[in-house]
């Protein structure tokens, strides 16, 4: 069974001091991988940044970026900024999922089309593949960033990937929702903004269960 954790982003108030221990529990405790998700409007924090600073902070645990919204941004930027996280974790980003989103004012806010979203990711995960084969996609640019293999973890299957090349993610709020899922699933991603892990509030409290 392998667990992983997402650590609070959508909580205002959180310190260096918070992120730190967070990180520290993570990486002691019994978890197989840290995630972040992203959001823009509200109280949130970076998820790169966040991912970032995890990536150095820790030493064992599996950095994944859960999820990029990645019609918001340019798909060059985020295969680069991967391939980079993966350099700083020292080689511990294995899985990578992204997602269209269904946040309008958040594409607003950074200047994004809401339109066209799903055809644009397509094209998107397709380009950013070719970079991380070391392929030139703009003719006489040469090659963008590193090379890069990462498992694909979404709830839909790109066409421009193979069957190997493709994870199952599925996210919950807490145990009870168990369940209902499909177990066919990989991974699990327990995800629930709390404060840093204190008292009750300890990591391995919001995370119990996982995948077979």
């Amino acid at each position: 069974m392998k667990i992983g954790i997402c650590i609070p982003y959508m909580k205002a108030g959180l310190s260096r001091e918070d992120y730190l221990a967070w990180f520290n529990a993570i990486d002691q405790g019994p978890f197989h991988s840290l995630s972040c998700g992203e959001r823009v409007h509200g109280p949130t924090y970076d998820m790169r940044v966040l991912l970032s600073a995890a990536a150095i902070a820790t030493q064992r645990v599996e950095i994944t970026p859960t999820l990029y919204v990645l019609p918001m941004h340019s798909a060059a930027r985020v295969a680069k900024e991967i391939a980079t996280l993966d350099v700083l974790s020292g080689g511990r980003v294995k899985n990578v999922a992204v997602g269209y989103g269904g946040r309008e004012k958040d594409y607003e806010a950074v200047n994004a089309s809401f339109v066209g979203r799903y055809g644009r990711m397509d094209r998107q995960v397709e380009l950013m593949q070719k970079i991380w084969n070391g392929e030139e996609v703009v003719e006489g640019g040469g090659f963008i960033g590193r090379a890069l293999h990462v498992y694909w973890l979404a709830p839909w299957a790109p066409k421009v990937l193979s069957a190997a090349h493709h994870g199952q993610m599925a996210s919950m709020p807490g145990p009870a929702m168990v369940k209902p899922m499909n177990w066919s699933a990989h991974l699990v991603w327990p995800i629930r903004p709390g404060s840093a892990p204190t008292g009750n509030k300890h990591p391995t409290d919001w995370a119990g269960f996982g995948t077979r």
